[in-house]
């Protein structure tokens, strides 16, 4: 016949065995902020208004040579030879030389591929403000994230830990009243 107290050592086990939930649920939350993101996107917006106040000063340069372009004025000089004749033919001395500038043809299609250009710039301008604003309001959404990310508690993680912490008080207690039924 076995005594009374391995009795009690076997069955205080199996009671609480028994009393375990048929299906153990463990779940996990991990929780990321990745701030590299962050700095990129906000090195990528720094390039992004660099390129912009690269091309507003272009723009700037561009008007003005549009500016000097159209106040330009074509001229055409000639210069007589005094100390020669008079040829009898044209009643004028010989041409000793002549001085020719930009014709009005010329000047108007340096000014339209001035505007052409004024143009792209203000397009690709544009283009890269809205670029800028987009990255702005993406990295405000990933600094919003990180702020909810921060704020939430893991209550996984809590709660397996007070199932941990249960758990080891229970054994040394078993532990205890084993080694005392026992030592009886």
């Amino acid at each position: 016949m076995v005594p009374l107290k391995y009795k009690i050592l076997f069955i205080v086990p199996l009671l609480f065995i028994s009393c375990k939930p048929k299906q153990v649920i463990t779940e996990k939350i991990s929780s990321r902020t990745d701030s590299s993101a962050i700095l990129m996107l906000e090195e990528v917006i720094t390039q992004k208004e660099i390129q912009i106040i690269s091309l507003q000063s272009e723009l700037n340069r561009f008007e003005e040579e549009n500016f000097n372009l159209k106040s330009e004025i074509s001229t055409y000089e000639i210069n007589y030879d005094t100390t020669q004749p008079i040829n009898p033919v044209t009643q004028k001395p010989p041409i000793s030389s002549e001085i020719i500038t930009k014709s009005n043809s010329q000047l108007e299609k340096t000014l339209n591929q001035y505007e052409v250009l004024l143009r792209e710039a203000s397009i690709e301008n544009t283009h890269l403000t809205t670029k800028n604003i987009n990255l702005q309001l993406i990295v405000e959404a990933m600094k919003e994230e990180n702020k909810t990310l921060k704020s939430k508690s893991n209550p996984g993680t809590q709660l397996t830990s007070k199932l941990l912490l249960t758990g080891i008080i229970l054994g040394i207690m078993i532990c205890v009243i084993s080694i005392m039924i026992i030592r009886k």
